[in-house]
């Protein structure tokens, strides 16, 4: 089990349910509370006004938006996120060079470590 994890609450923005259910299951199992998935932009950006999230897995297509609206809400709130992708190299904003860009099938200590840095 990985240490960090207990007690944060992660917001998975994803539409098209790609985050295999073992991926959240281990989050889970590590003490973390998953918020979503949350398919629509709007109902994302709702929850982290109002909501308080550790991080975020965002895939970069939100239905048919991009995620890249929550992204910058995140980023005001100094909240980490990881975008999530199955193409392998979608073209993300120079403001997001930061950030990482995680391939999916997401591997769950990819994303603790994009997350939450090296352990």
């Amino acid at each position: 089990m990985d240490d960090r994890l207990p007690g944060k609450t992660i917001l998975v923005v994803e539409a098209g349910h790609f985050l295999a259910t073992d991926l959240l299951s281990a989050f889970v199992d590590c003490g973390t509370t998953i918020v979503g998935p949350i398919a629509k932009v709007h109902l994302a950006l709702e929850i982290i006004a109002t909501e308080y999230i550790d991080a975020a897995i965002l895939d970069l297509r939100v239905s048919a938006e991009d995620a890249f609206s929550i992204a910058e809400a995140l980023s005001a709130r100094e909240v980490p996120f990881v975008f999530a992708s199955s193409e392998p190299r979608l073209p993300t904003p120079a403001r997001f060079d930061g950030y990482r860009l995680v391939s999916k099938p997401l591997e769950f200590y990819n994303v603790v470590e994009a997350l939450f840095g090296p352990m």
